[in-house]
């Protein structure tokens, strides 16, 4: 069953998909050169002395069925052939840009995260140009060694204090210099500018889409979304059920099969997943299949003490969801009689 027919047999909702990437960590060995997909690169589970591959995935937000799988160099940032399509996406958005729907949403629990981070950065960087504005003074003072500092030195150390989001407008810094003086540094925090930035974007966030459509509600939910594709990765990650780990090759042609087989099995736990919930059986992918872990096949010997002995298929003692799950999947019919 292909993965479009998979979306048309099961009635997905396909109008919103989700799309990220991960990368997992493998054990190759750093001077096998016949894999060219596993690459040292920054790994986002710290391993990063490791050899890693990248996995795109695509998938529903009903059920987060996967759709799309790219296996690409762990080295890569953003899949290389994915360029000429991000391209034609600006593209897009540059023709449409004057017909997209424009939204803006405000999170109050944004808004003060916001808020103390930016006042514990604004923090520190008051407290480096104190420090800074110390040194300086001391050396116009003579009681301080070293190069003498021009406009250019304290505009360059100011600078680089002040990086960071929002900082360089948070500060009102002044450097001055008469003719054949050191030049003065004078700061202070603009609370206007504070106030204003606090107004216009802090809790803030700009969303767009071309489905005009859609209502307010669909946008935010679609925006809110991508929580389906980091659970699909999360599972792929679990060591116990449809782990991408370990990956038992080393060639790209098998690491790609290797790749293809983990997606299908997630494909499928999905859509078995959806499969229950139309039966009001409401499961994570996890627990789901700890459930049907618990469901086995039982061979009963019955002996009259002459011949063979005597078989009855049966399965285990079932909890009540498990027993549910029987049920609803009609799994008896397996048993024969």
């Amino acid at each position: 069953m292909g993965r479009a027919a998979s979306a048309e047999e099961y009635d997905l909702d396909v109008r919103c998909l989700f799309y990220d990437a991960t990368n997992f960590f493998t054990f190759i060995d750093t001077f096998n050169s016949r894999s060219t997909l596993a690459q040292c690169g920054k790994s986002k589970e710290g391993r990063s002395s490791l050899r890693i591959l990248g996995l795109a995935l695509l998938v529903t937000g009903d059920f987060e069925v996967p759709l799309f799988h790219y296996l690409y160099p762990g080295n890569h940032n953003d899949p290389t052939s994915f360029r000429s399509v991000v391209l034609e996406l600006v593209d897009r958005y540059r023709l449409l840009a004057r017909a997209f729907t424009i939204l803006v949403t405000y999170n109050e629990k944004l808004f003060q995260a916001q808020i103390r981070t930016i006042d514990r950065e604004v923090a520190k960087r008051q407290q480096k140009l104190r420090q800074y504005q110390h040194s300086h003074e001391k050396w116009l003072r003579g009681k301080r060694r070293g190069r003498r500092p021009t406009v250019a030195s304290v505009e360059k150390k100011v600078s680089a204090i002040l990086r960071g989001q929002h900082m360089k407008d948070l500060f009102v810094v002044t450097v001055t210099k008469a003719e054949s003086a050191t030049p003065t540094l004078r700061y202070c925090f603009d609370r206007t500018a504070y106030k204003r930035l606090q107004r216009r974007r802090l809790g803030k966030t700009l969303l767009f889409t071309d489905n005009d459509h859609w209502s307010d509600a669909d946008i935010v939910t679609a925006y809110r979304g991508q929580h389906h594709v980091e659970n699909a990765f999360r599972q792929m990650k679990d060591m116990h059920y449809v782990s991408f780990r370990p990956a038992h090759h080393w060639t790209d042609q098998k690491l790609q099969v290797h790749a293809f087989t983990c997606v299908l099995a997630l494909m499928l736990c999905a859509l078995l997943r959806c499969e229950l919930s139309r039966k009001n059986i409401h499961l994570s992918v996890k627990r789901m299949l700890e459930t049907l872990e618990t469901i086995q096949e039982i061979q009963v010997l019955f002996s009259s003490g002459r011949g063979r002995p005597r078989t009855q298929p049966t399965h285990s003692k079932l909890d009540p969801l498990a027993q549910k799950i029987f049920n609803a999947l009609h799994l008896g019919r397996y048993l024969p009689t």
